[in-house]
């Protein structure tokens, strides 16, 4: 059970920006004339809903172990237990991921049924919309703050799941370096936006949390929270510099009609950006420090959160 609730989530966390990139790619990358076509908008639809259904089923597992964890009880007791049904529906951290997988099901449903060139954005709220039922019942629900920590938290994990899904789902959906030029294109400023808005809120996130306690930097260096805000602050940093190469060099490459290197350096960028999310999975079920979680337990499995933010 220890390592299973983790994995669970981080498959969660994988499928739902994934998901939500190749929306992205279809909904804005593509150019509006492609969008009925068979390639490339629906090559990225129809992946974009298996990815959801992966959402869907991990949230379920991740609901179920969730109770489990929050409980106290092995998994095959908890499932045989009388009270078995209504914990799942009045637990709130389990009731969230059962709207997940309620509302991916429906995203893996309409992707396949999109046929209109306004189609993948209309998918693409709905799939937004399915990021945010976990981020309300986090450790950010329960923070003296827990309006300005849940909004900035919701900002954070919208814009990091369209940045990092949508640069996996340019480097997947390659077309050749003419086509993929103006993909490119169309997705760095995306990327620039999403990179801002995914720092700032971060930032604002983690500063509320840790100036609840003995003081910023006391927390930020004393504590294995921290430690892990400062292994994420590092993460964001080094793809800051990821961004900056592409603009100076990679670019340039792929409009020279040599795209081997920017796909070579993005598909790092991606394996960087997962392992990121893996250390936000840590993050998420790591106690805050400081006396800023009033009347609960910071230890309790209860109040983990969604694991994409960058200050978990």
């Amino acid at each position: 059970m220890g390592w299973l609730l983790p994995v669970s989530r981080l498959a969660m966390d994988v499928a739902a920006v994934a998901a939500v990139g190749c929306l992205v790619y279809a909904a804005y990358l593509v150019p509006a004339r492609e969008r009925q076509l068979r390639r490339p908008a629906q090559l990225a639809l129809r992946s974009a809903s298996w990815c959801a259904l992966a959402w869907a089923v991990a949230a379920g597992v991740g609901s179920l172990l969730t109770l489990a964890d929050i409980s106290g009880q092995p998994l095959t007791d908890l499932i045989t237990s009388d009270g078995f049904a209504d914990s799942l529906v009045t637990v709130d951290q389990s009731r969230s991921l059962l709207l997940v997988v309620a509302l991916a099901s429906l995203v893996c449903l309409c992707a396949r049924r999109v046929s209109t060139p306004e189609g993948p954005l209309l998918v693409l709220v709905l799939a937004v919309g399915t990021l945010i039922p976990p981020i309300p019942t986090g450790h950010a629900a329960s923070h003296n703050n827990h309006e300005l920590a849940t909004a900035s938290l919701i900002v954070h994990v919208l814009a990091a799941s369209a940045w990092v899904g949508g640069l996996g789902a340019v480097l997947l959906f390659r077309r050749g370096s003419t086509k993929e030029v103006g993909t490119v294109t169309r997705y760095s400023p995306l990327a620039l936006g999403c990179f801002l808005a995914t720092g700032t809120s971060g930032l604002v996130n983690a500063w509320i949390r840790l100036a609840d306690g003995d003081g910023v930097f006391t927390e930020l260096f004393g504590t294995r929270y921290g430690l892990l805000v400062l292994g994420k602050l590092t993460a964001l940093t080094a793809l800051a510099g990821f961004g900056w190469w592409h603009r100076k060099t990679t670019i340039g490459q792929l409009r020279a009609g040599r795209p081997e290197a920017f796909r070579r350096f993005a598909g790092r960028e991606v394996l960087l950006m997962i392992g990121t999310i893996a250390l936000a999975v840590a993050l998420s079920r790591t106690p805050t420090p400081g006396p800023g979680v009033s009347n609960i337990d910071p230890a309790d499995p209860g109040h983990q959160e969604h694991a994409l933010s960058v200050s978990r």
